[in-house]
């Protein structure tokens, strides 16, 4: 066999596995796209922060990214049966200061269907590093120190005092006792936040050691903890109504989030095919915010959004067009 033909062959070899090569390279498939609101939030909400304590003999001091403190004194957890409790903890916490969170995370600010503005908020959860649940001694009480962002009133003169709520699947009934919610109630809406806000009584105050501050309160439950105070704005209120393209109504959230203020609203109750309001005259005259809405169908996302001024008996429209998470988030981060 002569020379020449011998590099015929091994080009066609070289050929032949390559091609196989390439014929068995795995084919990368992109992630698929969230098919309703539920699998979007869970997908893009605030992540949850895992730290490992050891409580005992002395207090212990927790600090999250964001700046969220919680100090645990001694006798402060207990096991499932409620007796003391020393170890490690593992604590899971969730940080939500923003507005874009808020909405990533579908956890807003609403006390029965009244509007709230955040001081920033978290979530709690304890358990043994073998999993088994561990509880807050209410007698002790963990400590919490909630960074101050803006310590300024969202309409000048508007009263502002800063409490505790904690986050409940009802409605919240009469006032509470010292850490313990208020809630009672029916359960909150379908489609609405995920978390309904009840205030509890006890002592709130700022830390003013290192500026800007923090809000320091004692927590005696797990779950969802707030620091709100009622958007009490003094001026005179109206129904939002909101048209948009039909598109999947079913797996369709709106929101309105104002500017300057650091709250979120959901629209959710339904007011025809398409259609959404705010509850009846609840958003004051004058407010101007960020109207947006999500919707996903057929594998594919969707966004709307538009700047509006609040005024008597409004009603507004609203296109979709698709859009990447991406770039939903590129367009949410600068309402914070």
């Amino acid at each position: 066999m002569t020379l020449h033909n011998l590099s015929k062959i091994a080009l066609t070899l070289t050929a032949v596995l390559t091609f196989a090569a390439c014929s068995d390279a795995p084919i990368v498939k992109p992630p698929a796209l969230p098919a309703s609101p539920l699998e979007f939030f869970q997908a893009n909400g605030a992540p949850v922060q895992v730290k490992t304590i050891k409580v005992g003999t002395t207090p212990v001091k927790a600090t999250f990214a964001g700046g969220t403190a919680l100090t645990f004194a001694v006798g402060a957890v207990q096991d499932g049966s409620g007796n003391p409790y020393s170890g490690d903890v593992v604590l899971s916490v969730r940080v939500i200061s923003t507005k874009s969170n808020m909405v990533l995370s579908n956890v807003l600010t609403v006390s029965n269907e009244s509007p709230l503005v955040s001081g920033g908020m978290f979530f709690l959860d304890l358990k043994t590093p073998a999993g088994a649940a561990l509880n807050i001694n209410p007698a002790v009480g963990v400590g919490a120190a909630v960074p101050i962002v803006d310590n300024k009133p969202p309409v000048p003169g508007m009263d502002r005092p800063m409490q505790q709520f904690v986050g409940s699947s009802t409605t919240c009934a009469t006032t509470g006792v010292t850490g313990v919610p208020t809630a009672g109630g029916a359960p909150i809406a379908a489609g609405d936040s995920s978390v309904n806000w009840c205030p509890v009584a006890g002592q709130f105050g700022i830390d003013n050691t290192t500026l800007p501050g923090s809000y320091v309160f004692s927590v005696f439950k797990k779950g969802w903890v707030n620091c709100d105070f009622f958007y009490n704005d003094p001026r005179p209120k109206t129904t939002l109504r909101v048209t948009f393209d039909a598109i999947n109504d079913a797996n369709t959230v709106l929101f309105l989030i104002p500017q300057s203020v650091n709250t979120v609203i959901s629209l959710y109750t339904l007011d025809g095919p398409n259609k959404r309001k705010s509850y009846d005259n609840s958003l004051p005259i004058g407010l101007t915010a960020e109207l947006v809405a999500l919707t996903f169908n057929g594998g594919k996302q969707y966004l709307a959004y538009k700047t509006v001024t609040l005024s008597a008996n409004q009603t507004e429209n609203l296109t979709f067009n698709e859009a990447t998470t991406a770039q939903i988030k590129a367009f949410l981060t600068p309402l914070n």
